[in-house]
């Protein structure tokens, strides 16, 4: 029914550029350009999907960690992004990576390896670690509850945020999107 057919989410999955351009332009640009005049398709940006994630899981949790793989002035605009949404970030770190390719680079077992390095060296566990950044290769499937089992800690990813967000602003169910294994906490009705 239209130009994209029945489609009832159109997603922007870049966690940097949405919170460098700015969540609510990304929104009006995403609704300008492919949804114009279809009220019935909603938009959403991976920003956005990510505060919302950390919402659901964090069940009012204060010790929530941040780590990106980006330099540091786009680290702190992911921090202050997440912390005026009501975020409070305990701890956060970066890798100062400067490009995609890098990023992409970035072996998942490593960084797991990195990571418990990370919260061992806590006097308090995290209890919300988020991975933002949708070119870190953090998402595949088992890997978010792996992580989430070998540390104890629930995990936010940007491509599973963006998964999720996307099934339940399309009207996914709490009952369908529990039926949904290897994604972590965030899929199983926390």
């Amino acid at each position: 029914n239209g130009r994209y057919g029945n489609i009832d989410v159109f997603a922007f999955a870049c966690t940097s550029m949405s919170i460098a351009v700015g969540t609510d332009l990304i929104n009006d640009l995403l609704k300008e350009g492919c949804c114009k005049n279809r009220d019935d398709i909603v938009v959403i940006n991976m920003a956005d999907a990510i505060v919302e994630a950390i919402g659901v899981v964090s069940g009012g949790y204060n010790r929530i960690c941040l780590l990106t793989p980006y330099i540091d002035e786009l680290h702190q605009k992911t921090k202050s992004f997440l912390e005026s949404c009501g975020i409070k970030i305990e701890k956060n770190w970066n890798l100062g990576l400067e490009t995609d390719s890098d990023i992409s680079s970035v072996n998942p077992e490593w960084l797991a390896e990195y990571i418990e390095e990370l919260v061992e060296k806590m006097k308090k566990k995290p209890e919300v670690f988020v991975i933002c950044c949708s070119a870190m290769r953090v998402c595949g499937y088992g890997y978010i509850s792996k992580l989430e089992k070998r540390f104890g800690v629930r995990v936010i990813t940007s491509n599973q945020a963006l998964m999720w967000y996307c099934l339940v602003k399309g009207g996914i169910s709490k009952d369908e999107l529990v039926k949904i294994h290897g994604y972590g906490s965030l899929f199983s009705g926390v």
